[in-house]
């Protein structure tokens, strides 16, 4: 298992699910039920559930999964990646985000998708909990990438969280000009990844001691 812990006021936990190495199925449950709150009940969107989890097609493909656990170990924050060269969102359902370019493929480059901090994430401790999730969970995207050897991470994302990434210093490129899904403005696009963009990640969320050393749990 990889871990992170962030060792504030309280410890919160991000751990890395990926096929050769799973977390309890307990936990993924919880993850997908996350999901479920966030993007269903919350935000609206229109996704597939079934009864108190969110789950879909990509979810068979054995993805990697970021998760971040509060110091209850209760899941409020999670993301997922899929290589380019087999099924993904972008190419099989928004392909018209891809604007001129030409449509990723290629095992150095992965996309991120099912970013998301629940309500409880946000409300526990203090008004810096969403911050430490928002961190822990990117610290964790750009180390799993490094570690994992890929070098480019595509998304398709709303504008609101195209800002977040900016301001949480990554340098994102668009593919496109946002454009309406439903009733949400999208967008498509990149982050190159590198130890630099960690470092400014790092030096955002004051992480630089936080996501130092793995741990086999």
């Amino acid at each position: 298992m990889y871990e992170r812990v962030f060792g504030g006021c309280m410890n919160y936990q991000f751990l890395l699910h990926w096929p050769h190495d799973p977390l309890p199925p307990s936990l993924l449950r919880d993850m997908f039920r996350m999901r479920k709150e966030v993007f269903l009940n919350r935000l609206q969107w229109d996704v597939h559930a079934r009864g108190d989890l969110e789950r879909d097609c990509y979810d068979l493909l054995g993805p990697i999964y970021g998760l971040c656990l509060d110091p209850h170990r209760k899941v409020v924050g999670c993301w997922r990646l899929l290589p380019t060269t087999g099924p993904y969102m972008l190419r099989d359902l928004f392909p018209t985000l891809i604007g001129a370019h030409e449509m990723p493929a290629s095992h150095r480059v992965w996309e991120i998708s099912r970013f998301a901090v629940s309500d409880a994430g946000k409300e526990i401790g203090s008004s810096n909990s969403l911050q430490t999730v928002t961190g822990l969970l990117l610290c964790g995207l750009l180390e799993c990438a490094l570690n994992f050897s890929i070098q480019r991470i595509v998304a398709v994302t709303d504008l609101r969280f195209e800002k977040i990434l900016k301001r949480a210093g990554m340098q994102t490129s668009r593919f496109c000009q946002p454009r309406p899904i439903g009733s949400v403005m999208s967008t498509a696009g990149w982050v190159d990844v590198s130890e630099d963009v960690l470092r400014n990640i790092r030096r955002v969320f004051s992480a630089a001691d936080a996501f130092r050393h793995p741990r086999a749990a």
